[in-house]
């Protein structure tokens, strides 16, 4: 069935859009889809189904997922393609600071873990990268560069402070082939502000 309120709420499904759903999709069948969207044109960019939030609010946003009741929810589900995020994303936080902000109040849920689960000799891997140039087009690192740095991070009272890091650089000219590498482990004395090799 279809329903449209006096306040012009789209209900399909349902009698009863809520205020502030302008259209309201309700199915109590298994294994069913609410909403589905598909396109499958040979050209250009296909987009199945787009969010936009647009208002002059503090806040804005543009899909929202939420699952409750199950053995198991997923607020979100993304199968067979990469996943594109174009600005910080945040888990267990509404603010991430970074690329990737992951916040938690107990050790599990304050951990990121990497696993591979296989019958082979091999483990899993964390790349820290570094190439010059830009990502499309890269060019070679020079023979002081970092290319990538592991920091512990202290609440000092005001802000975050970094009183340890590992770094990885480059030890040498490099060359096809050939990259020289050292690290060095770095932490702060007490009394300093600053780093120093140890």
């Amino acid at each position: 069935p279809f329903y449209i309120t006096n306040a012009g709420n789209v209900g399909i499904g349902t009698t009863a859009p809520a205020a502030g759903q302008r259209l309201r999709v309700s199915s109590s069948v298994a294994n069913s889809e609410s909403i589905s969207g598909y396109n499958d044109s040979a050209t250009g960019t296909n987009y199945a189904v787009t969010g936009t939030a647009a208002g002059a609010s503090s806040k804005n946003v543009g899909l929202y997922g939420f699952a409750v009741n199950a053995t198991t929810n997923w607020g979100l589900w993304v199968d067979n393609g990469d996943s594109i995020f174009d600005d910080n994303v945040g888990i267990g936080t509404t603010n991430p600071l970074e690329k990737l902000s992951v916040v938690g109040t107990t050790g599990g849920s304050s951990v990121i873990a990497v696993r591979r689960d296989t019958t082979d000799g091999s483990g899993s891997s964390l790349y820290l990268g570094k190439a010059r140039g830009t990502e499309s087009s890269p060019t070679i690192v020079s023979s002081t560069d970092y290319v990538g740095s592991i920091l512990g991070l202290g609440y000092d009272g005001a802000s975050f402070q970094v009183p340890a890091a590992i770094d990885f650089r480059m030890d040498g000219t490099p060359g096809a082939g050939d990259v020289p590498g050292a690290i060095d482990f770095r932490t702060v004395p007490d009394g300093s502000s600053s780093l120093a090799v140890r």
